[in-house]
């Protein structure tokens, strides 16, 4: 995988083809953080206005990760591999507005995986030997931690 910036100020991001499947298969598992993750906290305020703006912001979250699943298909359908000597190349061209939102797509995998693990402490994942349910979310959880430090890598 390789970055590099454009003369037109935009990043171009190589990939071989694995790790093409693997960033696919990493965004298909958008959204995993839930819609009532994101709360006004009104089950400790009696306030009804609460409860009923606290509903309003879960619509809304659940309407805008609809979205961005969309967005998010119709993005990696429109990048095409090219050839090379050695197989498939794909070239992810992207400006900063396309890295930031492709960091907080990342950033909601990275978050869900984590709170799905019961929000572990990073030494508590180290010392332990994770079940075959917990793999694919510690997976899900470091290799878009890895994306997100390519990102903001180039963006700097």
């Amino acid at each position: 995988m390789n970055v590099t910036r454009q003369e037109d100020g935009q990043f171009e991001l190589r990939m071989e083809e694995e790790e093409w499947r693997s960033l696919c298969q990493l965004l298909s598992q958008y959204p995993l953080t839930p819609a009532d993750h994101h709360s006004l906290n009104s089950k400790n305020n009696p306030d009804p206005g609460l409860k009923e703006s606290d509903q309003w912001l879960r619509d809304s979250v659940s309407k805008h990760q609809t979205d961005r699943e969309l967005q998010i298909k119709q993005w990696l359908q429109g990048i095409e591999p090219v050839d090379n000597d050695e197989g498939h190349l794909y070239p992810v061209l992207f400006d900063a507005e396309r890295a930031d939102w492709l960091i907080e797509i990342l950033n909601d995998l990275r978050v869900g995986s984590w709170m799905s693990l019961n929000c572990p402490a990073p030494e508590t994942l180290a010392d332990k030997s994770p079940d075959s349910e917990e793999w694919p979310r510690i997976w899900i959880m470091e290799v878009s931690g890895m994306y997100q430090s390519i990102l903001l890598q180039a963006l700097s």
